[in-house]
């Protein structure tokens, strides 16, 4: 447990450390993995259109034409996820 405890406190601290929203995002879907298991992580953001993703793991930049992005509504100006 104290473990998974510092590498929290050390998520936090560079996740308080982005400095551009674009960094924060990046490290949202790629830091976190040190904490929990995933394969893909993808943060979505509303828009008044809809949902965007802004971020996709294992990624300096969202793939717009990405199947997977396409699907979610962030391949263009909004849309909406699963919609």
């Amino acid at each position: 447990m104290d473990d998974a405890l510092g590498v929290l406190l050390t998520l936090l601290r560079g996740l308080r450390a982005a400095e551009t929203p674009e960094a924060l995002y990046f490290a949202i879907v790629n830091d976190t993995r040190r904490l929990i298991a995933y394969r893909r992580a993808v943060l979505l953001t509303s828009t008044a259109g809809g949902w965007r993703v802004v971020a996709a793991s294992g990624a300096s930049q969202v793939d717009r034409l990405a199947p997977l992005i396409q699907r979610l509504g962030g391949g263009g100006g909004g849309g909406g996820a699963g919609g």
